[in-house]
């Protein structure tokens, strides 16, 4: 504890001296108190010296700085695995070694106890479920982020070492430098056991067609056995296979053909009988999801002539398996368009003439998605009546950039934080303007300067679908893309303009969106939006409702209305098939939509019962901490109580306070002037 002033202390070798010498002046100096004793006037002298000196200390503004010390003893983070790979007798070990030692290491540590497995939540907090997976990067991210900073002595972790979601946590860097120590769970040796790991197949087929499903399984100590592999729909067998297991390591891949007859999301299961001699009879059978469609879109190209941007549209069309794309000059073209869904114009229409032959897409209002070059005659096109409308004197053209509209609302934009150094197209210099009906995705940015201009727009007139790029060069935007973020981007701002103009809606007052197939442990939401007669969004309407599930027990629900639209999350829901309905109901009018939901089994933690300790004596080699196995607990609880690095930090503080706020000291001021003033009083002066 120190005092300090805001001026300077050597003015008190003046205070003292000059309080001293009005104190002597008053009483000694002036002979009107020569009849007071030499003791009365020394009191005198004393109570005058004092409140001066005080008075001339506060002029200086003088500060009492308190030192205090914080001790912050290290931090002992504790995580236990809960995920359904651990048995649940070793659940929560790590927790139970430490508190069975409490005591002691709550001298050295401040304890904190986690469980983890999908994420990290507090011990015993039975709010949220997180054992359907196993994410040792959620470990390595709670130690980073929710105790950054602080004096971590020393991770504990109880786990078996199985990961089946998230990054390798031995390439994941701890920023705290602490050493981990594992509790080893589970069994670690081959145990005989036949895994199907992984089943491929397409996730669209159409209508009539036959398709392929590959299963791919291991065997482990299982030699000279026969296993039985069945492909079922349902409670349907479709095909079986038989295969001779000939080592105690096997390992193959079956192929199954089987053939589309039902649209929509059909579900198959792949199944090996099991053998008695396994211990894991839980991995024994997979799932795969089909939808299954009528038939494919079909788009038409049709262009003025060769370009480099036709094969990038191709490419990108076709990365979507439910398009297929016929590419044509117009100069070959038959004129038919009834055979296509949706027609994609290049550089066109030039002249009259190509104007009589395309504009059957208009009198039939096939969705149209026109790219315009140079060449194109603005006059002519503005007959198509594609939305937008370009005024130029001279057939110039701009460098343009682009931006994303952030009103943009048909579909969610793809982003790209490098748009910004995608190569310029060349569009069409003039004024633009647009229909009412008319939405922008990309604006165009001319250099440094952006514009309300539309690069890609999108208008719905009366329900034709048209879509216009106005500007020629987006292979290079593909390429550019292609070297930059792997051709993500690009392909997929095409795709969903695609998917946009040739989806065929219903125009319904009632949408509701819905998944139609869902992991277990998943929360389940929906979305829906109501329509007025104008077909303009209303939330006025009451939202219901009604899940059914396979034992036609009904759960209603009530959406939430946000100003935007409705939505609901109902939870979590067991496996198994669900129908659902929602109702809206305004007045007297009603209306419905209904469908249907698959919550899929969630056996990720099941695959695979194999403790990995090498994989944990890795990672804590790494972190310089140390692996201990059933019976070493003694000497892991040793271990952390004598670890050297796990030292407590002092923070040491500074407390600054005015003494001119004390009222103490004003107290003081009063009673002394108080004091010497009675004193003068009772003996005769004022």
């Amino acid at each position: 504890m120190q005092i300090s002033f805001e001026y300077s202390g050597f003015w008190l070798l003046l205070i003292l001296p000059l309080s001293g010498l009005i104190a002597w002046w008053v009483y000694w100096h002036n002979r009107g108190y020569d009849d007071w004793s030499k003791a009365l006037k020394g009191l005198l002298t004393g109570l005058r010296v004092a409140t001066f000196f005080i008075l001339g200390f506060l002029l200086l503004q003088p500060f009492l700085i308190s030192l205090f010390n914080d001790v912050e003893k290290p931090l002992l983070l504790v995580y236990n695995d809960v995920s359904q790979s651990v048995n649940e007798s070793e659940r929560g070990k790590a927790s139970t070694l430490v508190k069975e030692n409490l005591g002691a290491f709550e001298e050295k540590y401040d304890v904190k106890f986690l469980d983890f497995g999908e994420t990290v939540v507090p011990e015993n907090d039975s709010a949220i479920d997180v054992s359907f997976l196993t994410d040792y990067q959620v470990v390595v991210q709670s130690i980073n982020q929710d105790y950054y900073n602080l004096n971590i002595g020393a991770v504990l972790i109880a786990t078996d070492g199985i990961q089946t979601f998230g990054a390798d946590p031995r390439f994941l860097s701890l920023e705290s430098g602490a050493p981990l120590f594992m509790l080893a769970l589970g069994d670690s040796s081959v145990l005989p056991d036949i895994e199907l790991t992984e089943v491929l197949n397409n996730r669209l087929a159409f209508l009539g067609n036959e398709f392929q499903l590959k299963a791919r399984f291991r065997a482990t100590r299982l030699g000279d056995k026969k296993a039985v592999v069945r492909l079922m729909n349902g409670t349907t067998e479709l095909a079986k296979q038989e295969v001779n297991i000939n080592s105690n390591d096997f390992a193959k891949e079956i192929v199954f053909q089987t053939k589309a007859t039902k649209v929509g999301l059909n579900r198959f299961s792949i199944a090996i009988d099991v053998l008695d001699e396994e211990v894991n009879k839980l991995n024994n059978s997979i799932e795969a999801f089909v939808d299954v469609l009528d038939n494919r879109t079909r788009v038409l190209l049709l262009a003025k002539s060769p370009h480099p941007d036709i094969a990038a549209l191709k490419a990108a069309v076709v990365s979507n398996d439910q398009y297929e794309i016929e590419v044509k000059l117009l100069d070959d073209w038959n004129e038919s368009s009834i055979d296509y869904d949706l027609t994609i114009l290049h550089g066109l229409p030039t002249s009259a003439n190509d104007l009589n032959r395309i504009k059957v897409f208009r009198d039939q209002q096939i969705p149209v998605f026109s790219i315009l070059t140079p060449e194109v005659s603005l006059i002519h096109l503005k007959q198509m009546d594609l939305g937008l409308e370009i005024q130029s004197q001279r057939s110039n053209v701009d460098e343009s950039g682009a931006m994303v509209n952030s009103n943009f609302s048909l579909f969610k934009a793809p982003t790209n934080e490098g748009i910004d150094r995608l190569p310029p197209l060349n569009v069409p210099f003039g004024e633009y303007r647009q229909t009412d009906d008319g939405q922008a995705l990309l604006l165009q940015k001319i250099g440094s300067i952006e514009t309300d201009k539309p690069l890609l727009l999108f208008s719905n007139k009366t329900g034709w679908k048209r879509a216009v790029l106005a500007g020629e060069g987006w292979w290079r935007w593909r390429l550019y893309d292609r070297m930059m973020n792997d051709g993500v981007w690009a392909d997929a701002v095409i795709v969903k303009t695609v998917q946009y103009l040739a989806l065929k809606q219903k125009r319904t007052r009632l949408n509701v969106a819905a998944p139609e197939r869902i992991s277990e442990g998943k929360e389940v939401k929906f979305e829906a939006e109501y329509y007025n007669e104008s077909f303009e969004l209303d939330n006025e309407a009451d939202l219901r409702l009604v899940v059914t599930d396979s034992l036609d027990h009904d759960f209603e629900y009530r959406f939430q209305n946000d100003g935007r639209g409705y939505k609901i999350a109902i939870g979590t829901l067991s496996p198994g098939d669900y129908t659902w309905k929602a109702t809206a109901q305004n007045g007297q009018e009603q209306f419905s939509e209904s469908g249907e939901s698959i919550v899929t089994e969630n056996k990720a933690e099941f695959l695979n019962l194999r403790a990995d300790f090498n994989m944990l004596e890795q990672w804590s080699m790494k972190t310089k901490g140390q692996t201990f196995y059933a019976g070493q607990e003694a000497e892991a609880v040793n271990n952390l109580l004598a670890l050297e690095t796990a030292k407590p930090i002092i923070h040491s503080s500074k407390e600054w306070q005015s003494i001119i706020e004390w009222k103490w000291v004003a107290f003081l001021i009063v009673l002394l002037i108080a004091a010497e003033w009675f004193l003068r009083k009772y003996n005769g002066h004022y």
